[in-house]
């Protein structure tokens, strides 16, 4: 049995001059489900505990919420449950990989083939604590 963390930010996709694309457009739908598995964020993490827990995934995927917003989103799972404080550390860090990190550039692949850029949401510093974004952790069977 394996744990599963995630957590989501809000992003944008921009244009080749800097306009953001609508949420609604067939052009961002398409990019749903896109993912970088040229790098993990968990690459970059500095967790005590990943050892002891066996963390893998942490690649960073596109999606879409609800209401159309574009999603940039991390799944990462366990072996053992993390306790609250483990999970606030590990949100803290993907929230950094995500703003400035990994999803500043996971995506460029996509910028360099369409002139399309994708980013997290200025208004979104904080991602995954304060209220502002998903985090959860569940049980999975894999």
């Amino acid at each position: 049995m394996r744990y599963k963390i995630s957590c989501s930010a809000r992003a944008e996709l921009m244009d080749h001059d800097g306009s953001e694309i609508d949420k609604s457009s067939p052009v961002t739908r398409k990019l749903v489900g896109l993912s970088c598995h040229s790098d993990s964020v968990l690459n970059y993490a500095e967790l005590p505990f990943a050892t002891e827990c066996a963390l893998r995934g942490g690649f960073v995927r596109l999606g879409q919420a609800d209401n159309g917003q574009l999603t940039m989103s991390v799944e990462i799972d366990s072996v053992r449950k993390l306790t609250r404080k483990e999970i606030g550390i590990l949100s803290e860090d993907l929230a950094g990989q995500l703003n400035d990190g990994i999803g500043a550039g996971c995506f460029d692949f996509l910028t360099v083939a369409t002139g399309l850029h994708v980013q997290t949401r200025a208004a979104q510093a904080e991602a995954c604590s304060g209220g502002r974004h998903r985090v959860a952790s569940q049980v999975i069977e894999r």
